[in-house]
């Protein structure tokens, strides 16, 4: 079965080699609990996995999910932080993109506070 993909038509998809993160975007809740996080990777010929982590200040584990296999080049969810994050503290999202149980083929970092904007990414 082929699969399909939802890329414009013209669109070089990369193989694993060449696969990068392209953007990432947080936008904190004004609730100061929940962080709306995007994500554009380069278009690709496989579909690769990210790997989130937000950990705080003092590098504890806040936060882990997976988006495995996304269909398209941007993905969007919400996470969930703790109750009792100091919404002042600043965090820090780890994302690396992966396939299977290889090493990641990208990394990227951004730091955020919970009732705030992001500092990079």
């Amino acid at each position: 079965m082929e699969e399909i993909f939802f890329f414009e038509d013209g669109t070089d998809r990369l193989p694993r080699n060449k696969m990068k993160i392209k953007k990432v975007h947080l936008e904190p809740y004004s609730d100061c609990t929940r962080i709306n996080a995007s994500f554009t990777i380069t278009p690709f010929e496989e579909r690769p996995n990210l790997s989130l982590r937000i950990t705080n200040s003092f590098n504890e584990i806040l936060v882990t999910a997976e988006i495995l296999e996304p269909l398209t080049v941007t993905t969007e969810i919400t996470l969930h932080l703790p109750a009792g994050v100091n919404s002042n503290e600043l965090c820090t999202l780890t994302t690396k993109l992966y396939y299977e149980d290889e090493e990641p083929q990208d990394t990227m970092t951004t730091k955020f506070y919970p009732c705030g904007k992001q500092i990079n990414g």
